[in-house]
């Protein structure tokens, strides 16, 4: 029954952080007139989407991706309704203009690329004439170019959302230690009648067929280079990958054992041959949101992806980027 028990405690970590990241989505609403401007925040891997009470007839974005030269930060995609946003750097500053309905109305937006956990997942624009007052969308004062929420604002909204996340993580860990206690407790229970019941090996396989049934839909895969120190910066990987309902989680630490401040741009996944590996889409939610490291400081995070987009047996590798999307470490996981 020891076994039952390590297996729930290994557990308990990853569904939190599962629900951490979840709990962080950014979707919001706001009332955007024309001498306003509004801050949207993208991030690699994420598409941010606008959706407008008009059809969209045009977009103009300052720094849009170009296929065949390749320079650009950001993919813009135009939908009825919609604008969909996805940048293609881990940095990067624009703006973007948008007209709707018969091009008597533009919207202006700034857009910038920040941490995953950061972004916005999607912005409702609302007409001024029908759109109604809240913290998200304060009334219409005037003034040329005035961001929809205050820096400020923004600042002290992004604390107690995270402060109101980290409760509700807490909340959900401590039920789900205590749901632990009493599987274990049960579980601690049926072993003992069915060891009074029987004997020998049928006493082992009925114990052998509980812990599978209770373990069903868990799978658990070794990690081939869990450790790598470069510079004295220490990356270290959990020595096993979960999959849980089809979704992959592993657990990353890095530590800055060094004497100077250590910044990375990303962690990012990649599969495939090394020749002709492939990126591969992430949700990263880390114990904080800057990717700056002070002497002796150690960030801890959980990265989760789709486990149909990686094979059994294909290769698959961690990946350390800094400014410019320059390789800083590689780790292998499978």
């Amino acid at each position: 029954m020891k076994a039952v028990a390590k297996y729930l405690v290994l557990l308990i970590p990853v569904l939190a952080s599962v629900l951490n990241i979840e709990a962080k989505a950014q979707i919001t609403s706001v009332t955007l007139a024309p001498e306003q401007s509004c801050s949207v925040r993208t991030a690699v891997s994420i598409t941010t989407r606008i959706t407008f009470p008009d059809k969209v007839t045009s977009v103009v974005c300052g720094d849009l991706y170009d296929q065949q030269s390749g320079k650009g930060t950001f993919v813009v995609q135009q939908g009825d309704n919609d604008v969909f946003i996805k940048p293609i750097a881990p940095k990067g500053l624009s703006n973007m203009f948008v007209k709707t309905g018969d091009g008597r109305k533009t919207y202006n937006f700034d857009l910038s690329v920040v941490p995953f956990n950061q972004a916005h997942r999607v912005i409702n624009v609302l007409d001024p004439k029908t759109g109604l007052a809240s913290p998200e969308n304060p009334p219409t004062t005037g003034g040329a170019d005035k961001p929809c929420i205050a820096e400020a604002d923004l600042e002290k909204r992004k604390v107690a959302i995270e402060q109101a996340a980290q409760a509700k993580a807490d909340e959900i860990l401590r039920k789900a230690r205590e749901d632990a206690n009493r599987i274990t407790s049960e579980a601690e229970s049926r072993a003992a009648e069915s060891e009074r019941q029987a004997s020998g090996r049928g006493s082992q396989e009925m114990e052998r067929r509980f812990i599978q049934t209770l373990l069903g839909g868990v799978q658990r895969a070794e990690v081939k280079t869990p450790r790598l120190e470069i510079k004295k910066v220490i990356i270290t990987l959990a020595s096993d990958m979960f999959t849980i309902a089809g979704k992959s989680y592993l657990r990353y630490t890095i530590q800055n054992a060094s004497d100077k401040d250590f910044t990375f741009a990303a962690i990012a996944l990649e599969s495939g041959a090394l020749k002709a590996s492939q990126p591969i889409p992430v949700e990263l939610n880390q114990s904080k949101p800057e990717n700056t490291l002070a002497p002796s400081e150690t960030l801890t995070g959980v990265i989760a992806f789709d486990a149909k987009l990686v094979a059994a047996k294909e290769r698959l590798v961690l990946l350390l980027r800094g400014d410019d999307n320059l390789e800083i470490a590689r780790l292998v996981v499978q």
